[in-house]
């Protein structure tokens, strides 16, 4: 793929928590996601230059105000063909003059309303399975506790077996508790919730990654984990496979797992700067998981 002409499209929640403004070229915007599988909110921030004064005024966010749940969403990509970056939502918004520019920020998490506020009070009956059965609409553990949480939607769901022996209660962090019956395999990424062990995959093809496409100098192992960088890639997924093939160090060569991205750089018309995905893998021999097809949870009780 030739990674000319960057393009990008900035939706972002308007203060009426309905409409949506969508900031795009020639507006230059300068950015850094990070996302990653472990148990902790995905971040991201946002520097727009120069928007209207009805713009700024019209995605404005106090970051006090917590009853306001803004949603935004970061595509981007080459030649107009764009992928989905980050999806989240603002925690703030504002905008301030440096020099002769006015520069609007935003800063946003992903699933962070989900991680602070989620709390569960539930009770499923004796053989409740763990994990939701694909293409069946019943109870399970992991299916209730994931669609008691806000703005979230289940995504792929690995080996989890095991029914509840007896009726079950399941009070707490909702966090916590699908920790505790994935093994620390939960996280949310894009707004949608997986759960995988360590030896889990989500399906699909995965993508070569060498100098064709991008890489840049040698990967490097760090303990367990391999990382690299390569030019800007917003299409690469938490939790996906891909196949490293590189020629400076061709010891790390093969296909391994997604369990960190960070997106920096600059989009811009008019501005010369460089934009970069930093990733980290996870090395081994991985089963891949679809998505399931049942509905996030289905309420059950005693």
């Amino acid at each position: 793929m030739n990674k000319f002409n960057r393009s990008y499209s900035l939706g972002v929640t308007n203060t009426d928590q309905v409409t949506v403004t969508y900031i795009q070229p020639p507006f230059t915007v300068e950015f850094e996601v990070y996302r990653n599988s472990f148990s902790s909110a995905n971040i991201a921030s946002f520097r727009i230059y120069n928007l209207a004064p009805a713009t700024r005024s019209q995605i404005l966010k106090d970051q006090y105000d917590f009853g306001s749940i803004r949603p935004i969403a970061f595509k981007a990509g080459y030649n107009n063909q764009l992928g989905l970056a980050f999806g989240g939502y603002v925690t703030q918004c504002w905008s301030a003059r440096e020099g002769s520019n006015m520069i609007t920020t935003i800063e946003c998490f992903d699933g962070g309303y989900a991680f602070q506020t989620s709390i569960t009070s539930m009770a499923l009956p004796s053989g409740t399975p763990i994990a939701p059965t694909p293409g069946v609409n019943a109870p399970s553990i992991i299916g209730n506790l994931v669609a008691s949480m806000p703005g979230v939607t289940l995504g792929a769901v690995g080996n989890y077996p095991g029914t509840t022996t007896r009726g079950t209660s399941l009070s707490g962090s909702t966090v916590d508790l699908l920790n505790q019956y994935t093994g620390n395999g939960f996280f949310i990424d894009n707004n949608i919730a997986n759960c995988l062990n360590d030896s889990e995959a989500l399906a699909g093809n995965p993508p070569i990654i060498n100098a064709a496409s991008g890489l840049l100098g040698s990967p490097v192992k760090e303990e367990k984990l391999i990382s690299f960088s390569m030019l800007f890639e917003p299409t690469l997924q938490i939790g996906q496979l891909i196949t490293l093939n590189s020629l400076t160090a061709g010891n790390f060569n093969g296909t391994h797992k997604v369990i960190s991205l960070r997106h920096r750089g600059t989009i811009s018309a008019s501005v010369c700067g460089d934009a970069t995905t930093e990733v980290g893998l996870l090395p081994g021999t991985f089963t891949q998981v679809s998505s399931t097809s049942v509905a996030a949870g289905v309420t059950g009780g005693l």
